[in-house]
């Protein structure tokens, strides 16, 4: 203990004078929190099977890949995809497990886990990972601008 005395008086200069920030405060964290907000919209919207309230979580532009599979371009596009499913979500979820600005965009990148009914009521977990690039739209809601799924490892 003796030895990082001497130096603590010149740690809590340099930390005064770098502006020393918690990673959890300041506006890069906000947004990131905004973030993880709107996938909770995103999230809520497809559990209860809103159209419209999906739509709204997406840019205009919305590139839509669902594992190598599927490529759909709109918002519209996605919603007749979602429509031809021979299932229904009940329970959409999504856990993000990391949140980064990139300049003008958020990428998220998160595990899914959706309960899921089959036509015969037949149910089961749907399981995967997500990437997710987020757009602050003019009216200060972020969106999604692509969204790419990847089985669970």
């Amino acid at each position: 203990m003796r030895r990082l005395t001497p130096y603590v008086p010149a740690l809590l200069l340099l930390a005064a004078l770098t502006g020393c920030q918690s990673p959890e405060s300041g506006p890069q964290a906000d947004q990131e929190r905004q973030v993880v907000s709107a996938l909770k919209g995103y999230e809520e919207a497809l559990s209860q099977g809103q159209p419209e309230a999906i739509r709204a979580c997406f840019t205009e532009d919305i590139d839509y890949l669902e594992g190598s599979d599927l490529r759909l371009k709109g918002p519209d596009a996605v919603l007749k995809g979602f429509a031809t499913l021979n299932f229904k979500i009940v329970k959409a979820g999504f856990t993000p497990l990391a949140t980064l600005r990139d300049g003008d965009l958020v990428r998220q990148t998160g595990l899914i886990r959706h309960r899921i009914e089959f036509p015969k009521g037949n149910r089961a977990w749907g399981e995967g990972r997500f990437e997710a690039l987020w757009v602050q739209a003019p009216d200060g809601r972020w969106r999604i601008r692509r969204w790419e799924t990847a089985p669970a490892q």
